[in-house]
């Protein structure tokens, strides 16, 4: 997909809703927000993080009782930490968010009420390829305008890779695992209130 296609997207947004909201969505502010608090993340960390704002959490609620295991175990393995922020926006809206387990834990946190959260989150979250692209294009936008320190052909090989791939679920970077250690799950906001 050429830079010019990408750009072409960005008026897109206007037009595009992601599902659980009225009005259009954007994640322009989010990603700066990302940005800030992971400055070393790597392009597979960012495409994840708009993956996870336009497809939501479906991929790991295929199997309800092994996220509840994996749930269970990765609270069970985290040092609870209230430096953390307990919620961080995917969308500028924070409609959709990523519920960190360290600050989660610290606050006492329901494994129950967050696998509800996760569950209805799953069920009605309305996953959108067209969002996905017009979210990078965002990205695109924040590259040619250097407010983020990505090369802008880059980001094109790599969003253009996994669309051949049906844009696929990915971890995290190994760098980013190993230096920010992240523990957290993807909900729509609105189904957990803390």
């Amino acid at each position: 997909m050429t830079r010019r296609v990408f750009l072409l997207l960005i008026p897109l947004l206007g037009l595009v809703t992601t599902g659980f909201a009225k009005e259009p969505v954007a994640i322009r502010q989010a990603i700066l927000n990302e940005m800030h608090l992971y400055p070393d993340m790597e392009i597979q960390d960012l495409y994840k993080f708009c993956y996870q704002a336009a497809m939501g959490n479906e991929h790991i609620m295929l199997d309800t009782a092994q996220a509840r295991r994996y749930l269970l175990n990765e609270m069970g393995s985290v040092k609870p930490d209230r430096r953390e922020p307990l919620f961080e926006g995917l969308t500028d809206d924070s409609s959709v968010v990523r519920v960190n387990l360290r600050p989660y834990k610290a606050q006492d946190g329901s494994v129950d009420a967050l696998l509800t959260a996760m569950e209805r989150t799953a069920a009605t979250f309305r996953k959108s390829t067209v969002v996905l692209r017009a979210f990078w294009g965002e990205v695109m936008g924040l590259a040619d305008e250097r407010e983020i320190h990505f090369v802008p052909s880059k980001l094109q090989e790599y969003f253009a890779a996994q669309e051949q791939a049906g844009f696929p679920a990915v971890d995290h970077s190994e760098h980013y695992l190993a230096k920010y250690k992240p523990a957290y799950r993807v909900i729509l906001r609105k189904f957990l209130t803390r």
